[in-house]
């Protein structure tokens, strides 16, 4: 049985409820069907009534520096002609942006040399380059970005994480003869960090440095140069 109404463009559609509630329906790439419910009388008997209606939808924008499931986005980079986010290789890869689950770009995962990244592809949404800081301003756009031998001990950076949040701090190692991990060359800051941090960016200003890789008395960072270079990946910077 059906409960009649003249459908206008502009007004909801009145259906009878079954004993099963109807789901939450997608229509399109813009727009979601949702449905409530509500009593109406008709003659002598009140009817349970599901009311739906077309709704747009909110749009996912991506950007840098977002807590994934485990660790921290990075960048949103272009990787064969395509938007990307990055985090590091050594975190699992299963990792989730605002609830939904990024897909993984399948043999991405590289924890060695002088890399620790792997990506997850963007299929839909807007795409930004900046990463999420907090505070005010909330972004940091990210317009260029540095090579490893352009870092000098002293130089301030500032990093984004899961687990610390937002803050700066300066270089106290650029040896690349130092290594964590599987011989990756790193550079090395007194930011805070902890757990949870790891993928998240290094910035200072508007340029992107690399991501965080871990902690041992400093935290400790791979430069984006070789990260770049590897897949080849490029630092979304428009």
């Amino acid at each position: 049985e059906q409960l009649h109404t003249r459908p206008l463009c502009h007004e909801p559609t009145v259906h009878h409820r079954s004993n099963n509630a109807w789901p939450h329906a997608q229509v399109g790439p813009k727009f979601d069907i949702t449905t409530r419910s509500s009593g109406a009388k008709i003659g002598d008997h009140t009817h349970d009534v599901t009311i739906s209606e077309i709704v747009p939808r909110e749009e996912v924008t991506y950007r840098g520096g977002i807590n994934a499931s485990t660790c921290t986005w990075g960048f949103t980079v272009y990787y064969q002609g395509q938007n990307h986010l990055t985090t590091a290789g050594h975190c699992g890869s299963s990792q989730s942006f605002a609830g939904t689950n990024l897909a993984y770009v399948a043999g991405s995962e590289v924890n060695s040399g002088n890399v620790d990244m792997q990506l997850h592809k963007i299929t839909s949404g807007t795409v930004e380059n900046e990463i999420y800081k907090g505070g005010n301003p909330t972004y940091r756009t990210i317009s260029n970005t540095r090579n490893w031998a352009a870092n000098d001990v002293d130089d301030v950076t500032c990093h984004r994480g899961k687990a610390t949040g937002y803050n700066c701090g300066s270089i106290v190692s650029v040896t690349g003869a130092q290594v964590i991990g599987g011989g990756i060359r790193v550079l090395r800051s007194d930011v805070i960090s902890g757990g949870g941090d790891s993928g998240g960016p290094y910035v200072f200003g508007s340029t992107a440095l690399g991501t965080h890789e871990g902690n041992d008395g400093n935290a400790v960072w791979t430069t984006i140069q070789y990260s770049q270079e590897y897949y080849p990946i490029s630092v979304r910077t428009n």
